[in-house]
């Protein structure tokens, strides 16, 4: 049983990994957005599609929010598949693995925080300096990171 959890425990770690990658990449082409083009009208390269500047925003936020949430499952899942391997050497050999999520907890939070901070940036130009808009948007669309920080900060390595 302690090999099975194992496995769910790497796979879920890898998982949080791809998703905080995927989400700081989000964040950057906000960013990007934000610094680069007018939002009137924007043009996908390849697709040869054309929309509004608010519609990309809107599904760009979306995203963030939804990894934001798979982030936190996935994180539930490492912490209740390192609780129930019953074995101290496993648990102390799996919390080795390396990763962003097996690391101290100081590394932990500060990675699961950099997708919220590269956003706060990204708005903060958007919305050209404008300190309260900016902090709304970004507390309302980093919920989902702040559980998976509360997740990770409750795991003991």
């Amino acid at each position: 049983m302690d090999s099975i959890l194992s496995n769910n425990f790497i796979e879920a770690v890898k998982s949080c990994q791809k998703t905080i990658f995927l989400a700081s990449i989000v964040s950057i082409t906000l960013f990007s957005l934000a610094i680069a083009i007018d939002f009137e009208n924007i043009n996908v390269p390849g697709l040869g599609v054309k929309f509004g500047g608010k519609a990309a925003l809107g599904m760009l936020f979306t995203v963030f929010i939804s990894l934001g949430a798979y982030l936190t499952i996935q994180l539930s899942r490492v912490k209740s598949n390192l609780d129930s391997i019953s074995c101290t050497n496993i648990k102390e050999s799996l919390l080795k693995y390396p990763s962003v999520v097996c690391g101290h907890i100081t590394l932990r939070i500060v990675f699961i925080a950099l997708p919220s901070t590269l956003l706060f940036i990204a708005m903060y130009t958007a919305f050209k300096g404008e300190i309260l808009l900016t902090c709304f948007f970004v507390t309302l669309c980093s919920v989902p990171y702040f559980f998976a920080a509360s997740v990770a900060f409750s795991t003991k390595t």
